[in-house]
């Protein structure tokens, strides 16, 4: 063998030279960038430099080893999408490991969200005085508001009470503004 043999480029080599200039493009930055952000998972800017690092670095020891190969079917971008996808949810797994296990504060006291006996009656009594004003609703609109409470739309209300759906959601609006104005005019008593 000669001294000064340099081995020839091969089909492969040329392959694995492409996606290495592929791997450090601008371009690449600027899609795996996109790409985090369209996870929608709340990254610092720093996180997601830190994102794009690993990836990018994963993907090139992988092409450099010989672990990728276009064969399989997968293109390279798509396969570097997956590889940016796994250190993401590998990020938000150690931000939540280090979350979980900060040390409690030294008291342990939950916060009392129990209402006390005076909030209790204001609430017993309000919720008395409404259902009487809900009773002075005419019964159609009475009815549209607790078959809306059951979780009927409104076509399938117009349906039962043998009108159209605007006027089953005109009934609802009617009980609806009726209601919300003894309310208001409850709080202004209050003031």
């Amino acid at each position: 063998m000669p001294e000064n043999f340099t081995p020839q480029p091969t089909q492969e080599t040329s392959k694995k030279e492409a996606w290495l200039n592929k791997l450090g493009s601008p371009e690449t930055r600027i899609a795996l960038s996109r790409h985090i952000f369209y996870l929608r998972m709340g990254f610092s800017p720093e996180e997601k430099d830190d994102l794009i690092q690993t990836a990018l670095l994963k993907a090139t020891e992988a092409v450099k080893e010989g672990k990728f190969n276009e064969s399989h079917g997968a293109k390279l971008t798509t396969w570097l999408y997956r590889i940016t996808t796994n250190a993401a949810i590998d990020l938000l797994r150690k931000k939540k490991h280090l979350s979980t296990t900060d040390p409690l504060p030294e008291t342990h006291e939950l916060p009392n969200n129990e209402p006390t006996a005076r909030e209790s009656y204001i609430a017993t009594d309000m919720i008395e005085k409404l259902r009487s004003h809900f009773n002075e609703l005419p019964p159609e609109q009475q009815e549209v508001v607790k078959m809306r409470e059951d979780g009927l739309s409104f076509k399938q209300i117009a349906k039962h009470q043998g009108v159209a759906i605007n006027t089953a959601k005109s009934r609802m609006r009617y009980a609806l503004a009726y209601l919300k104005k003894w309310i208001q005019d409850k709080d202004k008593d209050k003031e």
